[in-house]
């Protein structure tokens, strides 16, 4: 849909985690009229 990416990372119990969403600039965006 947004073509992006969701992961998660872990180095082990107790370290943590780390949570990733990257998406994409959009492009030709278009203003609405008012």
């Amino acid at each position: 849909m947004h073509h992006g990416r969701i992961w998660a990372e872990s180095e082990g119990r107790g370290r943590g985690s780390k949570f990733v969403v990257e998406l994409p600039i959009a492009q030709n965006v278009q203003a609405a009229s008012i």
